[in-house]
């Protein structure tokens, strides 16, 4: 997601149209399925959405595992 973002800059920053089609047709190489141009960014928020939240799900159980290692002892 992050290349495709990354190829999005270079192709908004290249100065010939060749450059351009270059990078556009890498990024739709790695598009999924339900991506886009037109969506791409708000997917990508979606997907640092989740991420964060999963991480904030696992950090919490590797916290009460460690409160429940302290108890046993």
């Amino acid at each position: 997601m992050e290349k495709i973002l990354e190829y999005k800059e270079k192709m908004e920053n290249s100065s010939t149209e060749k450059k351009r089609n270059y990078y556009k047709e890498g990024m739709q190489i790695l598009f999924e399925e339900g991506e886009n141009l037109k969506n791409i960014e708000q997917v990508y928020a979606e997907y640092k959405d989740a991420f964060s939240t999963r991480k904030n799900m696992v950090d919490k159980l590797y916290e009460e595992i460690r409160i429940i290692k302290k108890l046993k002892v």
